[in-house]
């Protein structure tokens, strides 16, 4: 009886000891995924390699810096976009204004492409999923463009480039320095557009070789909705 009591008692033991375990192994779990991007002011959990599959976590990381190099784009846009409008080129009149606008691209981009494009891929890539490589190549496509349209530099667009380039240079050499700027911004603007298309194309690539489809993407979708509850709310609505 003895032996089958300290039997127990030992069983007990290691059972309490394994759940304390488990209970110490979740607390840390948490801990490591504490929100820790943006470094300034941290409200998500970003960390692509530990959340990125090995064979995935090369093209994630340059996916990552050419996001980055789009903020670099945006902050000298606005210091070019500085130099036109104190250089007051002749015939401008939207200089003042295409400050203004380039300012508002600087915040306004830095949030909308991290959610609408960056954080799709990122999942994508983490996840291999359909609906989110779906999700980035439409509105990845719109920053693509929208990177060689802001080169264009076309007056009242909020963008410094290379028509503003070449109305500074041509008037007189007082305006040389606002057209240099300008043509810094064209050429920033060139490379990202470049890079995000090379990106853009290796994610399809990707996605090809994976075998994933647009009917995945509605199935992942559909199985979104109905853990949300929004589909069996309708049901029932109906």
């Amino acid at each position: 009886m003895a032996v089958k009591e300290a039997e127990l008692r030992r069983k007990e033991a290691e059972l309490l000891e394994r759940e304390a375990q488990l209970k110490e192994n979740e607390r840390n779990s948490n801990l490591s995924r504490l929100p820790n991007f943006p470094y300034c002011w941290p409200v998500m959990y970003h960390n692509i390699n530990v959340d990125i599959p090995r064979s995935n976590r090369r093209i994630m990381i340059w996916m990552y810096r050419s996001w980055l190099f789009c903020f670099i784009c945006l902050f000298v846009n606005i210091v070019a976009s500085l130099a036109v409008m104190l250089s007051h080129p002749t015939g401008v009149t939207s200089a003042a204004r295409d400050f203004g606008v380039s300012i508002v691209y600087a915040v306004g981009i830095a949030i909308t492409s991290f959610y609408l494009w960056y954080r799709p891929v990122y999942n994508a890539f983490m996840k291999e999923s359909s609906m989110y490589f779906n999700f980035y190549f439409f509105f990845g496509g719109w920053h693509v463009l929208f990177d060689f349209y802001m080169a264009l530099g076309i007056p009242g667009s909020g963008s410094a480039g290379i028509i503003y380039a070449m109305s500074l240079l041509s008037d007189d050499s007082s305006k040389f320095a606002g057209g240099v700027m300008c043509i810094v911004a064209a050429i920033l603007w060139i490379m990202t557009g470049l890079m995000s298309l090379y990106m853009y194309r290796q994610a399809h690539w990707h996605y090809r070789i994976k075998g994933l489809t647009t009917d995945e993407a509605q199935n992942e979708a559909m199985k979104g909705v109905a853990k949300s509850g929004v589909l069996t709310a309708l049901i029932r609505a109906a």
